[in-house]
């Protein structure tokens, strides 16, 4: 049987997808570049079971994120008590740093949890018995251990999301992510979400699976689904008769569909991120919606790229563009601080 998020761990196994859990939750919540910060369904509901002071209501402010390194603390502390009872004395040890010294201290806990998951793992290995077990001979047909052990296990388990492979397989979630089983296995989940939550956006995917739109705009089931969305709409439409007003001011068919501007817009600022140094990413991911629209229209006024159809300007292009943007912007902010400085 394995622990879910909410019970104690009782074997190393079920501790090893426990520190899993927790790697993923933290690493998600602290590099998505939203303001305020989205946190996964499952991470919430274990802060909020752990918390009970919090009465079914995890802040989205700045206090989340006070939260979400108390909850992260206790979560190391925790899994050293489990160590200990399994009688590993040799963990790493975990310094407890400040958090009102140290504003670091979540990166620290996201390194020390993922040594804890290496560590369980190599005592899980330690531990196999040797004797008596028969190697298997390797075959074409088996392909990679990783694609093979996956591939088997989706046979038996066709709605695993993420989190019950990894403790079930004891698999790394980034080999995980790399097989070309796992994306299939994406899309397959995405299909099954779509068909329930017909009605579903991009955000929305975000929340439940962490997908960011960029990546969900390009998956062939969200593309899928928006072709027969229109279909479905362009079907139940019934005839009527049109006036002379509504005939002035029906749309035009042939331009565009906004939210198909909307996901290029989303994938163009995507294609800047990949592109640009840490620095410019840093800057990029602190711009807020209204800023990063301001953005990419700058971009494409200088760069071209209107074009639904056409290809993206180039990359490079682009970040050298936003660059410039963004240090007129500083330089503007700084120039407004100076103004109002002298005022007073």
């Amino acid at each position: 049987m394995i622990a879910t998020s909410g019970a104690e761990p009782g074997t190393l196994q079920e501790l090893l997808g426990w520190l899993a859990d927790r790697v993923r939750w933290l690493r998600d919540w602290h590099q998505a570049p939203e303001v305020p910060k989205p946190i996964h369904p499952k991470f919430r509901e274990a802060i909020l079971e752990w918390n009970k002071a919090l009465a079914g209501c995890l802040p989205d402010d700045s206090d989340q994120a006070m939260q979400v390194w108390r909850f992260m603390e206790h979560s190391i502390h925790e899994a050293h008590r489990l160590l200990d009872s399994f009688e590993l004395y040799d963990a790493p040890v975990w310094p407890s740093p400040d958090p009102t010294k140290d504003p670091r201290v979540l990166i620290s806990a996201l390194a020390h949890l993922e040594v804890l998951r290496t560590f369980v793992a190599q005592r899980i290995r330690e531990r196999m018995p040797q004797v008596g077990r028969k190697r298997k001979r390797p075959t074409k047909r088996l392909g990679k251990p990783t694609e093979r052990t996956l591939i088997d296990y989706l046979e038996t388990h066709p709605e695993a999301d993420i989190d019950e492979v990894i403790r079930a397989t004891g698999l790394a979630e980034g080999k995980i992510r790399r097989t070309a089983t796992w994306h299939e296995q994406e899309e397959t989940l995405l299909r099954q979400y779509l068909e329930k939550h017909p009605e579903a956006t991009t955000s929305d995917i975000q929340s439940w699976f962490t997908f960011s739109p960029a990546k969900t705009c390009k998956m062939q089931a969200w593309k899928d689904h928006l072709k027969k969305k229109k279909e479905t709409k362009a079907k139940n439409s019934e005839p009527q008769q049109l006036t002379r007003k509504m005939l002035a001011t029906r749309p035009d068919h042939k331009a565009p569909d906004p939210s198909d501007a909307i996901d290029r817009r989303d994938s163009l600022f995507q294609a800047i991120i990949e592109a640009a140094d840490p620095t410019t990413r840093g800057s990029l991911n602190k711009l807020k919606e209204p800023e990063r629209n301001k953005l990419l229209d700058h971009v494409l006024e200088q760069c071209g790229g209107d074009d639904p159809d056409g290809p993206f300007p180039d990359a490079n292009v682009m970040v050298e563009v936003s660059k410039s943007w963004i240090e007129d912007r500083e330089q503007e902010k700084r120039h407004r601080r100076g103004f109002r400085e002298r005022e007073e």
